[in-house]
């Protein structure tokens, strides 16, 4: 008997061993950030032209948990598109002024616009301190409330500036509206071209960058001078799950939106919708527990600005520029997370704060918007192609699957600035952009209809040809950048098959990644990632601190790298001067992160230990 029971003890023992090395090689495991993203961005600081038009997008999500989570992660939420509502000046004399959509953002002496529809307002306070409000309920109030109408979108009858006298006025530029109605032109434009708004462009596509300039930073919208808001980040939490996880996911996301705020200049809050939950109860998926997080944006701002296009925006970059307080109708919150306490409880709470850093970067603009029609319309084109994203509506009819769209949404800035790497001086999104001329309300009853209907699209030949063209690069690796300010293309993440909700919205990762689900770092390649592995699809599992340790010589601003921060100036965030704040909050996490990995390894090993000591003792004993 004695001999059983200490065969039993060693047998513990070693399962105990074991039990231990899993802990530590932990942060080696599968783990894949299957982040979604239904998100808006724009334009880099630009100069205070007249913008002419705005529109807003509320998006539609089911109040079912389980529906809901099945959207985002299928790219299935549906936007209504909304007038953008504002405040006017008063006396305004100029009729213009008058007409829906078209305003005035520069005078401070300003007065409601009478509007005869009474509609509501979600303006939220700056100053609202509730962040620690956790709900636990099993109804979420995630839902918009805004726009459950469809709004025809405002005119954009904007005049081409063209001129005979110049030899590049031919070529479309993004000072041309975004719904001209000229052949689309897939040459780079000319070095040698002279633009009578611009004069001599000493680089092909430099006129596309909402470009600073430092002595005359007053003329910037989001370069105001003013504080930073004391709330940058307002986490509102809805917690489905037990306090600890809830509390320990509240703690990481203010500590990522305090690190964040020491980087770049926010103005005015930025309230994040946080929900926090177990996946794997809403859904029926085998991988549920691998996705740690979520994201989507509740609504898009779209604005039209005078040479420089329509483009959408994210409400949070939009709430930093000078037209914050005019604008009426903002969706009641900027960003919308979901954070998966399955993954917690699988990975022993990962690096979390890396998690909720990546989140709130693509909350602010880390995200792009065209897709291919097959991922748009949920079916399968014999030829696919590289489009807007649609404004789609899948129905079910006594006759079959009805799909219909109505227009689309404007190009995200991030689209605006993604090239081909082979091609780094041309901007794809101007190849496709004559799709946005089809303004109609298209009702398709099968799949073939909505085929044919996209073969005989009235676009020109090259812009059928060229949307074909890109879904190579989109599925092929290394194949697509991001041009920032400078002119550096920074490489994207692409997979086999293109994956609305993750590819092309990341920075691309130097290891094995054919697929969202087929995206680990082996053990042997961690010494290979690079400053930026913030923003890659996989979760790099090693402590900030020792991450950031690692880099320091190759990025000033810790684990955000400094591709990532070109990225984020390039679509419209402004640097803090400033580093003295960040540097000491840096320190100050750092140690918090260090002390934090340092008791999830020791804590197991000396409970372990010290029962393998005891359990010895008595199997000698015997």
């Amino acid at each position: 008997m004695a001999k059983i029971i200490q065969k039993l003890l060693t047998i513990f023992f070693v399962e105990c061993f074991f039990y231990y090395i899993k802990i530590i090689n932990n942060g080696n495991s599968k783990s894949s950030l299957k982040s979604v993203f239904i998100n808006t961005v724009e334009a880099k600081p630009f100069r205070k032209v007249n913008i002419e038009s705005g529109e807003i997008f509320y998006a539609e999500v089911e109040d079912d948990l389980k529906t809901r989570l099945y959207q985002i992660l299928n790219n299935d939420i549906r936007y209504q598109r909304k007038p953008l509502e504002f405040l006017v000046e008063k006396n305004e004399k100029n009729p213009h002024h008058r007409r829906r959509g078209l305003f005035s953002v520069f005078s401070l002496n300003y007065e409601e616009k009478q509007n005869n529809n009474n509609s509501n307002s979600n303006n939220n306070d700056d100053n609202n301190d509730s962040r620690k409000s956790f709900h636990h309920n099993d109804i979420s109030n995630d839902k918009a409330s805004n726009g459950s109408n469809y709004t025809p979108g405002v005119s954009r009858d904007n005049s081409k500036h063209s001129n005979p006298k110049f030899p590049c006025s031919s070529n479309k530029s993004d000072e041309e509206s975004y719904r001209t109605k000229s052949k689309s032109n897939l040459n780079s434009p000319s070095k040698n071209c002279f633009d009578p708004f611009r004069g001599n462009r000493v680089k092909p596509l430099s006129e596309f960058y909402h470009s600073i300039n430092i002595e005359k930073e007053e003329e910037f919208f989001n370069t105001q001078n003013e504080t930073s808001s004391s709330i940058p980040f307002n986490f509102i939490i809805e917690c489905k799950d037990d306090e600890e996880k809830c509390f320990f996911i509240n703690d990481k996301l203010e500590d990522a939106g305090k690190y964040i705020s020491n980087i770049f200049n926010i103005y005015r809050t930025i309230n994040v919708d946080v929900h926090i939950l177990p996946f794997c109860r809403h859904m029926r998926d085998d991988n549920c527990a691998e996705i740690n997080a979520l994201t989507y944006s509740p609504s898009f701002v779209t604005l039209n600005i005078t040479n420089q296009g329509y483009y959408s925006y994210p409400q949070a970059l939009v709430k930093q520029f000078g037209i914050s307080d005019r604008v009426k109708n903002y969706a009641k919150n900027d960003i919308s997370l979901y954070f998966n306490t399955d993954y917690i409880k699988k990975y022993n709470y990962g690096n979390f704060l890396l998690v909720a850093t990546h989140e709130l970067i693509h909350g602010m603009g880390f995200f792009h918007l065209m897709t291919t029609a097959s991922a748009a319309f949920k079916m399968n084109f014999p030829e696919d192609r590289i489009i807007p994203q649609p404004l789609v509506h899948n129905y079910r009819t006594s006759v079959g699957h009805e799909k219909a769209y109505e227009g689309w949404i404007p190009f995200t800035v991030f689209d605006r600035y993604i090239v081909e790497v082979s091609h780094p001086d041309y901007y794809i999104h101007q190849g496709i952009r004559e799709y946005l001329d089809d303004v109609q309300v298209h009702k398709l009853i099968s799949e073939e209809e909505v085929i044919n209907h996209f073969e005989n699209l009235s676009v020109s030949s090259d812009t059928h040809s060229f949307s074909k063209h890109l879904v190579t690069p989109f599925t092929t690796k290394k194949a697509l950048g991001f041009r920032t300010y400078d002119g550096e293309v920074v490489t994207l993440q692409t997979f086999k098959e293109y994956e609305p909700m993750s590819s092309v919205s990341h920075i691309h990762a130097p290891f094995s990644c054919d697929s969202s689900f087929n995206c680990y770092i082996p053990k042997e390649k961690l010494n290979e990632v690079d400053e930026n592995y913030i923003m890659y699809y996989s979760v790099i599992t090693r402590s900030a601190h020792d991450l950031v340790d690692r880099f320091s010589s190759q990025s000033s601003h810790g684990f955000i790298g400094e591709k990532i921060i070109k990225i984020m100036k390039t679509i419209g965030w402004t640097e803090k001067q400033d580093k003295t704040y960040f540097k000491t909050f840096e320190s100050f996490i750092l140690s918090k992160e260090e002390k934090m990995s340092s008791a999830s390894l020791v804590k197991p090993f000396t409970i372990i230990k010290s029962i393998s000591i005891i359990l010895f003792s008595i199997s000698f004993l015997l």
